[in-house]
């Protein structure tokens, strides 16, 4: 086997190896995901389940407004920036975005939805 590996790292496969690895990517696609077409519907339940299992974000406009995200990465895309841009304010003592001007700051579910039952 090692010689076998050795010899795919020189770019010399032998062929037994190589019918081998072919049958297997195959039959797994390479790994869970790999090579598969991922359906809609396995997107969209990850993606619930991420909202679901994190934070809740308050962000605070420059003009004075705030409003509450379910997750990080909402609180990224309804205010334009990038999500590493987001969890950097986040990081940060003041919770500020200096460029941006806004500000972000992690809350509770409970505070979540009384800001939600608030609006409504």
């Amino acid at each position: 086997m090692r010689k076998a590996q050795s010899l795919r790292m020189k770019g010399t496969e032998p062929k037994a190896a190589t019918v081998g690895a072919e049958k297997w990517r195959d039959k797994n696609g390479g790994g869970s995901w790999k090579g598969k077409k991922i359906p809609a519907t396995v997107i969209a339940k990850r993606n619930e389940t991420r909202r679901e299992s994190s934070q809740c974000i308050k962000v605070t406009a420059p003009d004075g407004t705030v409003v509450c995200y379910l997750c990080q990465t909402d609180a990224a895309k309804a205010t334009g920036l990038k999500d590493g841009s987001v969890y950097y304010a986040l990081k940060r003592s003041d919770g500020m975005h200096s460029k941006s001007g806004y500000k972000f700051e992690k809350i509770s579910d409970a505070e979540y939805q009384e800001w939600k039952c608030a609006r409504t």
